[in-house]
Parts: C-alpha cells; sequence; structure tokens
C-alpha cells in the first residue's frame, strides 16, 4: 500500500530505471549540478 503522501503509481521500468540513477550516483559519489532540484521535485 502507498503512503498517504503518494499520489500515483509509477510503472515499474521507471521505478527500475530510477533505482539504477540512484545506485550509480551511490556508488560513483559524483552528481551533477542541478540534480538536487530534481530530487526535490520528485519528493
Amino acid at each position: 500500500m502507498p503512503a498517504k503522501f503518494v499520489k500515483f503509481e509509477m510503472p515499474k521500468d521507471l521505478v527500475e530505471s530510477v533505482y539504477e540513477a540512484v545506485e550509480l550516483a551511490r556508488d560513483t559519489g559524483k552528481i551533477r549540478k542541478g540534480a538536487n532540484e530534481v530530487t526535490k521535485v520528485v519528493e
């Protein structure tokens, strides 16, 4: 069950690609300029 603040369901392929991007950023430690703003929009 999604959290109450989540108002939509994401397609599984999109979830997987976002997860891969987060893992890559975690492993390399490199995030390009503007990534913080994107994170805020996603939240």
